[in-house]
């Protein structure tokens, strides 16, 4: 919030007693000339500083479209561009993003609370001090809270996440389900359900109910709230600790008081059946996760962390093997290729990723002139194909990747044809 400009700026002396320097920004002045100022408060003549008042956090203005953006077109000036770059479209330039989640979109807003706390106790040996006026409570800002976004709005945003990690295939998004449908138990389980068939992709899960999280504003209170927030964080926790094929689940939440709705053994069956992943207490035990099921409908993607471990595979192979774009297509190559992605996932074998007793029970890798054959090597055509088994039993997921001209290219497959299993390297 800005206090009103008066076209002059504060001294040098002034700014020189604040710490750390603040930029400078420019500002118009009514008779349309620039000039600079701080990007603090105002500081007066007399060295006082006088706050900011008469701002708005413009919140009531939020629309869906705000938390997706566009991507500009290549014609698009520096304004257009910066109005369009906004919310997943400005994610969608970021290579290094694993999870999404828009916790905003199910915003429940609530009015701020005016609750300070009290005031230590004095020395009862000196003096009482002169009474002090009570404060009452600053009056509530007019019009700043954002809207409460209706189920078509909520489902704009979620497509727009599951439609952003589908193209990209480098990312995962974290659903919530809209808060009437989770706030408690008296819905029952119909309309979680219900929200969960509105998808189908293997690039997203469901997780519900909500949370009863700590709320900063209140002394010993909670507030509800999405359960993206936790879940991404149990995401991020896992990533570290093991890697993208752990399932994050079974873990105790921090920061979680407790789900707003309880889900007994009967109706975690039903969700896990209808991909829901369950947030729950069990056996007295504290908030956990207790599923890991991905939204789609392909049994070779159910899972959660098989798809992770894939993505994680396509990025590691897509930069391991940019060296061969430009080398001949011949026996060397092919062999160089395969004996490296070999060690790679005999790596990832020995550090549990991949299911098997033995390293030809996990994976295989095939390079040879059995999938590069004369033709495809006189069209500069270079094949790799790669069988993983992510998971208990053996489902074994293919990837393919093939040079064609001066790119490669990766394709999955799903479940593995007979191509495979019946030798390779």
């Amino acid at each position: 919030m800005r206090a009103p400009f008066d076209g002059r700026r504060p001294s040098d002396t002034a700014l020189e007693r604040l710490s750390p320097p603040l930029p400078l920004i420019e500002a118009t002045i009514a008779d349309g000339t620039l000039a600079e100022w701080a990007a603090v408060p105002v500081i007066a003549e007399s060295g006082a500083i006088v706050p900011f008042a008469g701002g708005r956090d413009g919140l009531t203005t939020l629309s869906a479209q705000d938390f997706v953006g566009r991507m500009p077109s290549r014609s698009a000036t520096e304004d257009e561009r910066i109005s369009a770059l906004r919310g997943l479209a400005t994610l969608e330039c970021a290579d290094d993003v694993a999870i999404l989640a828009v916790p905003d979109i199910n915003i429940q807003p609530a009015p701020i609370l005016y609750d300070p706390r009290p005031p230590p106790p004095g020395d009862p040996c000196e003096p009482c001090p002169p009474p002090v006026e009570p404060q009452a409570p600053p009056p509530a800002p007019v019009g700043e809270l954002p809207p409460i976004f209706d189920e078509g709005a909520i489902h704009f945003v979620q497509a727009a996440m599951i439609d952003q990690c589908e193209r990209l295939r480098d990312r995962f998004a974290v659903l919530d389900p809209p808060f009437k449908t989770a706030r408690d138990s008296r819905p029952g389980v119909g309309p979680v359900i219900a929200w969960r068939s509105r998808f189908d992709s293997a690039f997203g899960a469901l997780y519900h109910p909500w949370i009863a999280a700590p709320d900063p504003r209140i002394r010993g209170g909670v507030r509800s709230v999405p359960p993206c927030g936790h879940v991404a964080g149990q995401f991020a926790a896992t990533d570290l600790a093991v890697g993208p094929h752990r399932a994050p689940a079974g873990a105790p939440l921090t920061w979680a008081q407790a789900a707003t709705a309880e889900i007994g053994g009967a109706l975690h069956g039903v969700l896990n059946d209808a991909g829901v992943n369950v947030v729950t207490v069990r056996n007295g035990r504290l908030l956990r996760i207790l599923g890991a099921r991905t939204m789609s409908s392909d049994l070779a993607w159910r899972f959660v962390p098989v798809r992770r471990l894939v993505s994680m595979l396509r990025e590691a192979l897509d930069v391991s093997t940019q060296w061969a774009v430009f080398e001949p297509n011949d026996e060397t190559t092919r062999l160089s290729l395969s004996q490296g992605i070999g060690a790679f996932l005999m790596e990832l074998w020995r550090r549990g990723a991949l299911a098997g007793e033995v390293a030809a029970a996990a994976f295989r890798v095939r390079c040879d002139e059995t999938n590069n054959d004369a033709e495809r090597r006189a069209n500069g055509e270079l094949h790799v194909d790669i069988a993983i088994a992510p998971s208990s039993p053996f489902e074994f997921i293919v990837l393919r990747v093939g040079r064609q001209g001066n790119s490669f290219e990766l394709v999955e497959d799903g479940a593995a044809s007979g191509f495979l299993l019946g030798g390779g390297h």
